[in-house]
């Protein structure tokens, strides 16, 4: 395996080492939300390539085109340690999404780059701020109705004796 593809491989596998560190409840409770935004993602990615906002160098395997790697392991692993820390505290969410994604648009770009796993081509680091807070406000909108609905749902269910 080339040194691009074994770091591809690593930044994929890696964060799930600390999702047993979310705990098996959050985990439950989020799931649904971080299928759905992973699943956005991809569409996400298939768009992109179509309009040529950023190019992959490097894939681990052909199943695993694209953003794949990205999606399925720190995107996702995020995604579960942001609703855990701050679901339910929509400004510190807001707030703790956008230094993020700040910095990956900034730094984590920069170190892709050099990696040459991927980069950015039709699109400004600050449009890929705005497509990650995005997909940041779909993942807390899909929890928010997810629970609202189970919500409703727990009231109108009598109660057994």
């Amino acid at each position: 395996m080339k040194r691009p593809k074994f770091l591809l491989f690593l930044i994929m596998i890696l964060p799930w080492f600390t999702l047993p560190f979310v705990g098996e409840k959050a985990i439950k409770r989020f799931l649904p939300a971080v299928i759905f935004i992973s699943m956005v993602s991809k569409i996400i990615d298939i768009i992109a390539g179509k309009r040529n906002w950023w190019k992959y160098y490097t894939t681990i395997h052909p199943l695993l085109k694209g953003s794949a790697p990205l999606v399925f392991g720190p995107f996702l692993a995020s995604a579960f340690w942001s609703l855990k820390n701050t679901y339910g505290k929509f400004v510190s969410y807001l707030m703790s999404n956008l230094l993020l994604h700040i910095a990956f648009a900034t730094i984590g770009m920069w170190v892709l780059k050099r990696l040459r796993i991927t980069s950015l081509d039709k699109m400004s680091r600050v449009q890929l701020v705005f497509v990650l807070l995005f997909r940041a406000l779909l993942l807390y909108g899909f929890q928010f109705v997810k629970e609202s609905m189970e919500k409703r749902r727990n009231n109108q269910m009598p109660a057994r004796n």
